[in-house]
This record gives C-alpha cells, structure tokens and sequence, in this order.
C-alpha cells in the first residue's frame, strides 16, 4: 500500500487517497468497501487476494 498511498496520499491519482474526506467520497469509507478494493483492486489499483491470508483483507481495512 505504501508504494503508492504515500503518508496516507497517491502518488498517482492525488484524489485517490487514504484520507478520510476522500473514502467518503469514493463511497469507500466503511472497512468491507476496504477490504474488497484489498482484494480485488478497483480502477488501476491491481487487488492482493492471491497475496493475502484469511483475514488480512479485514486487517488492512480496519487499520485504514
């Protein structure tokens, strides 16, 4: 994640970002909407499901 969300940032989309005005926004601002975007990507953000164990797609999103 921190290759690109920089500090909470993107560093390819600036409205992308993992600050809370814009989850809301993107209608990503509760951890199921997180953790399906971990898992299956969203956009040009590729997803981590062959990378994540059971659970850590709830893991990430909690602490996002």
């Amino acid at each position: 994640c921190s290759g690109c969300h920089v500090k909470g940032g993107n560093i390819i989309r600036r409205n992308k970002t993992l600050k809370l005005k814009d989850l809301k926004r993107n209608s990503l601002d509760d951890p199921e909407a997180i953790a399906s975007v971990a898992r299956l990507g969203i956009g040009i953000m590729s997803g981590y499901k062959d990378s994540l164990e059971e659970g850590e797609d709830q893991l990430i999103a909690n602490w996002i």
